[in-house]
């Protein structure tokens, strides 16, 4: 009786450690996946905060354009143009290139270091195009 309660003792410790790998397999799986998603989200954040400025961009681009016949310095108003056309052209070339980590045949390592690359891309665009617009008004203001 002693040797048979000593293997199911055994016996529950090995699956019991099993569970417990098994379980950290997963556990690490699911963080690498709310990784992904977190980072993913992280890049639509910027994405979504940066998308809305094309309207007042392309209105700012307008307005530059009919001001630069009046304008004894046009360098100013060309270059506040040229600005304004790079940043929405870059948003437009990212958005083109994105995939979605979702439809990638990826590691979930592969997936993060994509992301990570997106979000510093994404990240440089919406500074750009802040910059790009704030010029544009001061050029304008002037």
């Amino acid at each position: 009786m002693k040797k048979i309660f000593v293997l199911l003792v055994f016996s529950a410790s090995v699956i019991a450690c099993n569970n417990t790998t098994t379980a950290e397999g997963e556990e690490t799986e699911v963080q690498a996946e709310n990784k992904v998603d977190a980072l993913k989200a992280e890049v639509m954040v910027l994405h979504d905060k940066t998308m809305p400025k094309m309207n007042e961009m392309g209105q700012l681009t307008s307005k530059l354009k009919a001001a630069v016949a009046e304008a004894q310095d046009s360098s100013a108003y060309f270059n506040a143009i040229n600005d304004l056309t790079q940043a929405k052209e870059s948003m437009m070339d990212w958005m083109h290139s994105f995939q979605n980590p979702d439809e990638m045949e990826a590691t979930e390592e592969e997936k993060i270091d994509y992301l990570k690359s997106e979000r510093a891309k994404m990240a440089d665009i919406a500074d750009y195009t802040d910059r790009s617009i704030e010029k544009a008004k001061e050029v304008l203001a002037k």
